[in-house]
C-alpha cells in the first residue's frame, strides 16, 4: 500500500445543502413489501430520505451549499477571488456541457483564471476530490472550492426494493486552503473495475445494485483495505478487535489477563481413598433392571440418538425462524437454501437475517464474516454458539 502524504494544506470550511422534502421510508417501502419494510428500515437505519424536484440538479444544490459559505465572509467578492480552483464530482449531473464547474465559476463570481475540473465518481468521489483540491491549494497558494452532490432518487428503478431505501438527493461544499502550520493528510487509494457491473448506472438508465456484492466488498476487501491503511499511518496500530480476530490478541492466544486468575492458589491433588479401586469396578457401570451391568456401546447410542434428536429440533426451530423472516412456509427452507435463491433474500434481507440471527441467539457475527455467510446451513452453524 503507497500511502500519499500531502502537508501544508487544511479543511476551513463544509457546507451542505438537500431538499426541503423528506419521504418517510417505511411508506415508500410498504406497497412493495407490505408489513416487512418496517424491518428493512431497522436493518438499514434509514428512516426517511431528502427527494429533490425534477427541476433541481446536483448542480444546484452543490451551488446552494457553496453560497452559504461564502455568504459568511466579511467580503464576498474578495473572498470570491481568493480561489485558484473548483472541482465538482458528481455521476448524476444532467448537464453535460458545460461543465458543472465552469458553471459553478460563473454562479459564485470566482476569477476567470481558475482551473474548473468535473469528475464523474461515485462512492469515493469526495475523497478523491479531496485528494487533489489539497494537491491544488498547496500547487498554487490559493483556495480550492471542492463540490460533491447527486440526485440518485430520479434514478431509481420501478419497484426496486433494493436501492428504493438508500438513495436520496443533496450536495455538498468544502474549501481546501494553504495552511503552512497543519497538520499533513495522509491518502492511499484502491480501485477494482472488474466489480464494476455490481453498482452501475448507464447513460439516461436506472441505478442497478447488487447489494449483496456491495456489501461482500466493503465487509471483506475494504475494511482489510481500510485496518491497513490505519496501521501503516505513523503512530497507528490495529484495534484491540482486529488484533483478535487476527488471533494476536489474548483471547485467541489464550493467554491469562486476569490478576486474580494468576494469583488464584491451587489446591494439591487429593489422593483417592483406598477403597475407590474397588468403588470402580462396581460403579463405573450401571446396572440394567435385570441387574446386570448396562453395556456401554448401548448407553452411547442412546446418547447419540438424544443428541440427534436435539440437533434436529433446533434445525427446525431455526428453519421456522427464518420462514417467519422471509414470511414463506417452513417447508420450502432447508439448510442449503442459499442468498439470492427465494426472491425475499436480497441485500438488505441479509443485513436483516444477520441482525434477527444475532438477536435471537445472542452471537455476534463480526462484519469480515458475513460475506461468508451465503447459505441458512452457514448461519445456524453459529447458533450452538449463542445462549438461545
Amino acid at each position: 500500500m503507497e500511502i500519499l502524504e500531502i502537508a501544508g494544506v487544511e479543511l476551513v470550511g463544509v457546507s451542505a445543502c438537500v431538499p426541503a422534502r423528506a419521504v418517510d421510508v417505511v411508506e415508500s417501502l410498504a406497497p412493495l413489501l407490505g408489513d416487512k419494510a418496517a424491518g428493512v428500515v431497522e436493518a438499514t437505519g434509514i428512516r426517511t430520505r431528502r427527494v429533490a424536484g425534477a427541476d433541481t440538479s446536483a448542480f444546484d444544490l452543490c451551488a446552494a451549499a457553496a453560497e452559504r459559505l461564502f455568504a459568511a465572509a466579511p467580503d464576498r467578492a474578495a473572498y470570491a477571488r481568493s480561489f485558484g480552483a473548483v472541482i465538482f464530482v458528481s455521476f448524476t449531473e444532467r448537464t453535460r456541457m458545460p461543465s458543472a464547474a465552469a458553471r459553478a465559476q460563473a454562479r459564485l463570481g470566482l476569477p476567470r483564471d481558475v482551473l474548473a475540473l468535473d469528475l464523474s465518481l461515485a462512492c469515493s468521489g469526495w475523497v478523491s476530490g479531496l485528494h487533489l483540491a489539497a494537491l491544488l491549494a498547496r500547487e498554487t497558494g490559493r483556495r480550492v472550492l471542492l463540490l460533491d452532490g447527486d440526485m440518485q432518487s430520479a434514478r431509481i428503478g420501478e419497484g426496486d426494493a433494493s436501492t428504493l431505501p438508500l438513495l436520496s438527493d443533496g450536495g455538498t461544499a468544502a474549501v481546501v486552503a494553504p495552511s503552512p502550520s497543519a497538520v499533513p493528510w495522509r491518502f492511499a487509494f484502491m480501485s477494482d473495475g472488474a466489480k464494476g457491473d455490481a453498482l452501475r448506472l448507464d447513460d439516461g438508465g436506472r441505478i442497478s445494485m447488487d447489494g449483496f456484492a456491495v456489501f461482500k466488498f466493503v465487509a471483506g476487501e475494504v475494511t482489510a483495505f481500510l485496518r491497513d491503511f490505519l496501521a501503516a499511518a505513523p503512530g497507528g496500530s490495529r484495534s484491540p478487535s482486529a488484533s483478535r480476530r487476527s488471533g494476536s490478541g489474548p483471547r485467541a492466544s489464550g493467554s491469562a489477563t486476569s490478576p486474580r486468575r494468576r494469583c488464584r492458589p491451587r489446591s494439591p491433588p487429593v489422593p483417592p481413598p483406598r477403597s475407590a479401586p474397588a468403588a470402580r469396578s462396581t460403579s463405573s457401570r450401571r446396572p440394567s433392571a435385570a441387574g446386570f451391568p448396562r453395556p456401554r456401546r448401548a448407553f452411547r447410542s442412546v446418547q447419540a440418538r438424544a443428541w440427534r434428536s436435539s440437533t434436529m429440533n433446533a434445525e427446525r426451530e431455526f428453519l421456522d425462524f427464518a420462514a417467519g423472516l422471509f414470511g414463506v412456509d417452513p417447508s420450502a427452507l432447508s439448510l442449503a437454501t442459499a442468498y439470492g435463491s427465494l426472491p425475499q433474500w436480497d441485500s438488505v434481507m441479509h443485513l436483516r437475517l444477520v441482525m434477527e440471527f444475532e438477536a435471537k441467539y445472542g452471537v455476534s457475527i463480526a462484519l469480515e464474516e458475513v460475506p461468508a455467510m451465503t447459505t441458512l446451513g452457514d448461519f445456524f452453524a453459529k447458533a450452538g454458539k449463542g445462549g438461545a
